[in-house]
C-alpha cells in the first residue's frame, strides 16, 4: 500500500512539475512574440499622446528571468524637455504583482529649455537602477508605487535610496524616500552655485551634514541619509528647496 502511495505521489509530482516547465516555455514564447509588439504599441500610445519618441527593445535572458534591453529617445508635447537612454535593461516578469528592474547605464541624458533650472551634473546621469512592483494597472499603479530601492550616480555623488512615487491632484509625479548621499559635500557645492542658496547658508547646511555623515555600507565612504520629498514640481532635501522640475505631461 505505502509503495503504492509513493508511486503516485511521484507521478503526481513529475506530472505537475511538467505542467510547470510547460507554463515556463509557454510564457517565455509568448514574451518573445509580444515583446516588440508591446513596445510598438507604447511608441504609438505615446506618440499620440504628443510625444516624439523612439525606442527599441530586444528580449533575452532566456531560461532565467525575461529581459529587455535597448534604446528610448522621447520628448515632451511641449518641447521642453528631451530624455535619451542609450542603454536601458528591464528586467523582470512583466506581469501585475512582481517586481521589475531597471537599470540604465552609462546612464540618462536631459536637454531641453525645461532643465535649465537644474544642475547642468543632472542632465547626465551616469548611472540609474530602479526597482518597484508592477502595479495591477498603470491607473492603479500610479496613484502609489512603492520604490525598493533607486542608485543613481551623478558625476561626483552616488543617491541611493527607497520610498514612495504617485501622482498629485495636477496628475504630476510626486513622492517622498529616503536617501543616502555619498559625496553631500558636492551635492551642496552644487545647490550653491545654482543660486538656491547662498555660500553662507551652504557652509552652515555642509557644516550640520556633514555631523551626520557615517561610512556607506557598500563603499566605506562617508555618506548621509536624507529624506527627499517631491511636491508640487518642487524637490527638497528635508526643508531645503532644491529645484523646480518642468511639467510632465503623462496624459493618464
Amino acid at each position: 500500500m505505502n509503495k503504492a502511495i509513493t508511486q503516485w505521489a511521484m507521478r503526481i509530482t513529475y506530472a505537475l512539475s511538467g505542467l510547470v516547465v510547460l507554463a515556463f516555455i509557454v510564457y517565455w514564447t509568448a514574451f518573445y512574440m509580444m515583446a516588440e509588439k508591446i513596445v510598438a504599441r507604447a511608441v504609438a500610445d505615446l506618440t499620440l499622446r504628443g510625444y516624439d519618441v523612439a525606442a527599441h527593445a530586444q528580449p533575452g535572458g532566456f531560461p532565467t528571468i525575461p529581459t529587455l534591453t535597448g534604446f528610448v529617445k522621447l520628448t515632451t508635447p511641449d518641447g521642453t524637455v528631451s530624455v535619451s537612454i542609450p542603454n536601458l535593461r528591464l528586467r523582470g516578469f512583466f506581469i501585475p504583482h512582481t517586481r521589475l528592474r531597471i537599470d540604465a547605464e552609462p546612464g540618462v541624458y536631459l536637454t531641453g529649455p525645461g532643465t535649465d533650472a537644474m544642475w547642468h551634473t543632472w542632465r547626465q546621469m551616469e548611472k540609474v537602477h530602479l526597482s518597484f512592483d508592477i502595479p495591477p494597472s498603470i491607473h492603479a499603479g500610479m496613484k502609489s508605487i512603492p520604490v525598493h530601492k533607486v542608485d543613481i550616480s551623478v558625476d561626483q555623488s552616488r543617491f541611493i535610496g527607497n520610498g514612495l512615487l504617485q501622482l498629485d491632484q495636477m496628475g504630476q509625479p510626486a513622492g517622498m524616500m529616503n536617501m543616502r548621499i555619498v559625496g553631500i559635500d558636492h551635492v551642496i557645492e552644487q545647490i550653491r552655485k545654482d543660486g538656491t542658496i547662498d555660500k553662507q547658508k551652504a557652509a552652515m547646511l555642509g557644516a550640520l551634514l556633514r555631523g551626520f555623515e557615517q561610512a556607506d555600507p557598500e563603499t566605506g565612504v562617508m555618506a548621509v541619509t536624507v529624506p527627499l520629498t517631491l511636491r508640487d514640481r518642487w524637490l527638497y532635501a528635508g526643508p531645503i528647496m532644491l529645484w523646480q522640475i518642468p511639467p510632465v505631461a503623462l496624459g493618464l
